[in-house]
């Protein structure tokens, strides 16, 4: 945080924090869990392109949005072939 002081609010935050960074440490220690830093290689999206392959966006799990809903429920009553629209 950037701040010229440090206000009430904040304090409760940077206090919060470090009452669950010590509640965490405790359980590691009682447990024998020691964290460690994961190491994942960086893909460089570059290499797809000119591999010839385009990547792919992730599945769509956006909800539907009210309106749409409610376009395809008005297209179902009236056409067998509603996706077609």
């Amino acid at each position: 945080m950037y701040a010229d002081r440090v206000t009430d609010s904040m304090q409760r935050a940077i206090s919060e924090t470090d009452r669950r960074r010590a509640k965490q440490v405790k359980f590691n220690e009682e447990h024998g869990i020691t964290p460690v830093s994961i190491h994942k290689s960086i893909r460089d999206l570059t290499d797809q392109f000119s591999a010839g392959v385009s990547p792919r966006p992730a599945a769509n799990t956006r909800p539907a949005s009210t309106r749409t809903l409610l376009r395809e429920r008005r297209c179902r009553r009236s056409s067998p072939n509603w996706k077609n629209r």
